[in-house]
């Protein structure tokens, strides 16, 4: 998985913004991440789900191939994580609410998220350190220099 990170880009990035970026992205600007070397092309798009302000949104991700070893890889909107409906603020709001046992009141205000989402979230991060999670998030948007920025990102084992 690739992530896209853009200065102009806010934590609540639009489905739109994200779809405009995606129209005049440039694959060809991308080294692949397996150490080939090779340049990608794009490779077709797949529907993807994930939760925003209580409704269950879609958004088409767009899908890149290497032209060298012909792997593919999936441009993923940085507030999305691999295998995730929940957004990565929603994550970090959860679990930092969670160790200050106030979670209750996120359930409040955000009806779509059950205790057994939250327990999920738990056991999935169980090994997370939230505050390093939360200086991690944080200093995407505070050291970025260039208008786009390529992380990779591990897929869970």
């Amino acid at each position: 998985m690739i992530t896209i990170v853009r200065k102009d880009f806010n934590h609540n990035i639009s489905k739109s913004a994200y779809e405009t970026y995606i129209d005049t992205f440039d694959a060809t600007t991308v080294v692949c991440t397996e150490g080939c070397g090779g340049t990608h092309t794009k490779h077709g798009f797949y529907k993807r789900s994930y939760y925003h302000n209580n409704n269950k949104c879609y958004i088409y991700i767009l899908r890149i191939k290497c032209n060298k070893c012909n792997k593919t890889h999936a441009i993923l909107p940085y507030f999305l994580l691999p295998y995730f409906l929940i957004p990565i603020s929603d994550i970090i709001n959860i679990l930092t609410l969670y160790t200050k046992d106030q979670y209750k009141c996120f359930f409040e205000r955000n009806y779509i998220y059950d205790e057994s989402k939250v327990s999920y979230i738990k056991r999935r991060f169980s090994g997370c350190v939230i505050h390093s999670v939360k200086n991690l998030y944080q200093s995407l948007y505070s050291h970025l220099t260039k208008s786009v920025h390529l992380i990779e990102i591990m897929e869970p084992t």
